[in-house]
């Protein structure tokens, strides 16, 4: 089970399908539960030891639509993914410099795709902070998207109806 809210897990439950492309910016429970209901899920992660972790979870699973990335340099951290081109139906913003990855997830979004900040209404960073600078890009980007009933962090363009 991902470590996020029940209504997001929910959310993303009726959103996610066998063809949903995923990628996840920082990795755990949610990159195992995503593999499991997606075609592919790439994910790229900067702490070693978490890293590791989530890898022996992976192996044990028999997880094969995962790409997974252990890199603890900024431009490679946040640049994971632009190599696919058909984009990401969901990108989770959960890992370190999170207002650069969010820049990059609005690149990356497949239209009527879904963009998720995670642990933006936590105040653990003080203004100007990394988490507040993402959040304040995901409320412009908000002014221009539709958001979803559930979260103000999580964002999707065009119509799924």
């Amino acid at each position: 089970m991902p470590w996020l809210p029940y209504t997001i897990i929910g959310y993303f439950h009726d959103f996610l399908t066998p063809n949903s492309r995923v990628l996840e910016f920082g990795s755990g429970m949610s990159t195992l539960w995503y593999a499991a209901r997606a075609q592919t899920v790439w994910a790229v992660e900067d702490y070693r030891p978490w890293y590791e972790k989530v890898q022996l979870m992976v192996a044990g699973q028999g997880t094969q639509n995962l790409n997974y990335l252990f890199t603890q340099e900024k431009e490679a951290y946040v640049s994971f993914g632009e190599s696919y081109l058909e984009g990401f139906d969901l990108i989770v913003v959960d890992g370190s410099y999170r207002s650069a990855c969010v820049l990059q997830a609005e690149k990356l979004l497949r239209p009527g795709g879904i963009l998720y900040l995670d642990n933006s209404d936590m105040d653990v960073q003080p203004e100007g902070g990394d988490m507040r600078v993402a959040e304040s890009y995901l409320r412009d980007l908000a002014k221009t998207w539709k958001t979803t009933p559930v979260e103000t962090t999580a964002l999707y363009r065009g119509s799924f109806l």
